[in-house]
């Protein structure tokens, strides 16, 4: 499956030493940027950026910039941060550089909110901005996000060859239903790369969800395409199989097409979309007809 990555550099104010904050920048109001390791001033991590903004003005006199983030002209990108403030009411905001664009103004609370601002970027390089001039309160920022296209080559399926775990347990994978059928085998004929694989043992006809093999959560990106691909084969032809993708609730969401299995190894592609969620479950499922 193809993968997005965070693209906000240093996104937890985690890198740097002091009041400095690696690949980012201060623009104005250097002074009122500083450091805070407070436990109850972090949201994650063991720092976080401290604003002291100590009176009213423009939303740009107080300015924290990122180092150039690729983008592409065209493409939404949707920015995230947890903020809050000593006293909740004053208001903060987002921009770009360069070619500027601007988000709405948000209100803080005292308690920690992740904000949310999508923008559709008009530059192949471009910088984030925190505006955080404009009204007079001690902000607190940290655990920031910015997820770009599903990049190709990037697999995201935990533990895909199935080569992490001992025994007949597999790591990042469950047993749903039918979990006495599930076994490792280390057969190289029944291998098709590195040292084991998965071996599901069907007695007998019955539903689809009798038996199930679930991954763990993927984190994916609602309206992004991808595409899930396995090897598969069986000891008797014409049987089929299919994969399920859930959410992480474990409700069922789509369905692949059914699927032959054959006798020799075959390779299946199942593509999907993502619709409303951000956490999906590959579940491969075995159907006897």
């Amino acid at each position: 499956m193809v993968s997005a990555q965070n693209l906000v550099p240093n996104p937890g104010f985690e890198e740097g030493t002091g009041d400095t904050f690696v690949n980012w920048s201060k623009f104005n109001g250097a002074d009122a940027l500083v450091e805070t390791s407070v436990a109850t001033e972090v949201q994650d991590g063991n720092r976080a950026l401290k604003a002291i903004v100590s009176g009213d003005g423009n939303a740009y006199d107080v300015q924290l910039v990122s180092d150039a983030i690729p983008t592409v002209i065209g493409q939404s990108y949707t920015f995230t941060i947890y903020v809050k403030g000593a006293v909740g009411g004053t208001e903060i905001r987002f921009s770009t550089n360069p070619n500027a664009l601007y988000s709405a103004n948000y209100a803080v609370s005292e308690d920690w909110v992740q904000l949310s601002w999508t923008f559709t970027a008009n530059d192949t390089a471009t910088r984030m901005v925190l505006d955080l001039g404009a009204q007079a309160n001690t902000y607190f920022l940290d655990t920031m996000e910015m997820l770009g296209p599903p990049v190709e080559g990037n697999n995201i399926v935990p533990n895909p060859s199935l080569e992490l775990g001992s025994g007949d347990d597999f790591e990042n994978w469950s047993k749903f239903n039918g979990a006495e059928s599930m076994i490792e085998t280390t057969d190289p004929n029944e291998v098709y790369d590195g040292a084991r694989a998965l071996k599901a043992t069907v007695d007998s006809d019955g539903n689809p969800y009798a038996l199930q093999f679930v991954s763990d959560a993927i984190p994916v990106i609602v309206g992004a395409t991808y595409n899930f691909s396995m090897f598969i084969k069986a000891t008797e032809a014409d049987k089929n199989v299919r994969v399920t993708i859930k959410d992480q609730n474990g409700s069922d969401l789509s369905y692949g097409a059914d699927r032959l299995g054959k006798v020799v190894l075959v390779f299946y592609g199942y593509y999907f979309q993502c619709e409303n969620i951000l956490g999906y479950r590959c579940l491969c499922k075995y159907i006897p007809y």
